[in-house]
């Protein structure tokens, strides 16, 4: 299996595109969320100037410390995620043709950490959506819509990882652990739509009472 950081856009996208099923929406969404994760540390560095204070500052490098560590989290559950069903389809494969009184656990298994990707995945985009919502007022004017774009994309990208949870957990064996699953899910995707709203709407306001002359 390739390792997607080293492709180029083009190639990537070619991959996604092709009869395979790897790379798919599960490193879809984790490039997703690294471009977003990308877009808030681009902010985060257009904030900080020579005559920001100390206090706002060291607030600066924090954030950037945050979304630095999300992004590269991401990139490495991108590949993580096709890995995770590569291993899922093998064992399904053997659990069918019974090479092994073991197939049964061993698909467990790899239902569990296909479906524990995703989910770490929208953990991420939790923490970063909280991060960046803490960091709009800081934003400056002319990267209002990078911000918007940000966090538009990490929600987005939580919601495409719910979806890969759910598909996986539907394999689940275990009810409880089934339908804890996706109650954890569901409550981290309320959570990435709360503080994506709060930056939209504080996106939208600022950019509808800009003046003409953007000062």
């Amino acid at each position: 299996m390739d390792d997607f950081s080293q492709l180029s856009v083009d190639r990537l996208l070619d991959e996604v595109a092709g009869r395979t099923p790897t790379p798919g929406g599960g490193c879809v969404t984790g490039i997703a969320g690294a471009l977003a994760c990308a877009l808030a540390r681009m902010v985060t560095a257009y904030a900080l100037k020579p005559a920001t204070a100390p206090s706002t500052a060291a607030r600066l490098g924090s954030f950037a410390a945050a979304f630095g560590r999300a992004d590269e989290l991401l990139r490495a559950l991108a590949y993580q995620d096709a890995a995770a069903y590569e291993k899922l389809t093998k064992a399904a494969q053997d659990r069918e043709k019974g090479k092994s009184p073991t197939a049964e656990a061993v698909l467990a298994e790899a239902v569990l950490a296909a479906t524990g990707v995703p989910m770490e995945m929208a953990a991420v985009l939790s923490r970063m959506l909280h991060a960046l919502d803490d960091l709009k007022e800081l934003a400056g004017r002319y990267l209002l819509s990078d911000l918007g774009i940000a966090a538009v994309l990490a929600e987005a990208a939580a919601k495409s990882a719910e979806y890969t949870v759910k598909i996986n957990a539907g394999r689940i064996a275990d009810q409880t652990i089934r339908t804890k699953v996706l109650a954890d899910i569901r409550m981290i995707i309320n959570r990435c739509g709360v503080h994506q709203r709060s930056i939209e709407d504080f996106v939208r306001l600022r950019l509808e009472n800009a003046s003409p002359s953007g000062r």
